[in-house]
């Protein structure tokens, strides 16, 4: 009888240091997820240095309205870079080829198609002919503190050879070595000088919207040395 007390015992003491095993083993991996979330959430969890933007797999897309209607299209990226510092985006710049405007929502159209995309490269919008390319550097970057952004982007966005300084929610990631930034603000046309059509009480149902909406989607691998 004694024996199998003992045994007994023995059972329950090795069910006991099994089941503390697993407790710890658990709170370990709790403790682990945490810390592998908070360094998510502060950083990029990426190699400090200079990303180089991939214009193949980097564009902006666009929509403006007015009275009648909206078009929508693309504006390829020819250039730029993404500095990462401590784990986190610090500045960058990138390059934006005007000449490559698209009006998606037409091309069905080629006639009309053309003819909108000439107007928007003409002095009446981006005037493509004084200043083919447009620029923006990033000055700041700062975690977003409301909606799905991640962080928000203030940088100077030159049109026109006209500067406006601009703030971006984005949100931003890193897979693979590759940094992904993508969000959506809306800029106001007149402060580049874009007057045409712009004023309900002058042109009515013919008014374009002064503000148009801009999405940057932009990929950025390492630099190679």
């Amino acid at each position: 009888m004694l024996k199998i007390s003992k045994k007994l015992l023995i059972l329950a003491l090795g069910a006991f240091v099994i089941s503390c095993s697993g407790a710890k083993q658990q709170e370990a991996t709790e403790e682990d997820v945490a810390t592998t979330e908070q360094a998510s959430s502060e950083g990029l969890a990426i190699e400090d240095g200079t990303y180089t933007i991939d214009p193949a797999t980097s564009q902006l897309e666009w929509v403006g309205k007015k009275v009648t209607g909206q078009h929508n299209g693309t504006i390829e990226v020819s250039e730029g870079n993404v500095m990462v510092s401590n784990g986190a985006m610090t500045g960058g710049s990138f390059t934006i080829d005007l000449n490559t405007i698209t009006a998606l929502d037409l091309k069905d159209d080629p006639e009309t198609q053309a003819k909108l995309e000439g107007h928007l490269k003409s002095d009446d919008f981006f005037h493509v002919e004084l200043s083919p390319v447009s620029t923006f550097e990033i000055t700041s970057v700062s975690e977003a503190t409301e909606g799905d952004a991640t962080h928000v982007i203030t940088g100077n966005l030159t049109i026109k050879n006209i500067t406006n300084e601009v703030e971006i929610p984005v949100t931003v990631s890193a897979e693979n070595g590759v940094i992904s930034t993508r969000g959506t603000v809306m800029l106001d046309r007149t402060k580049w000088d874009m007057m045409f059509h712009s004023g309900f009480e002058q042109w009515a149902d013919k008014t374009i919207d002064d503000e148009f909406e801009v999405t940057i989607d932009l990929k950025a691998s390492k630099a190679q040395a």
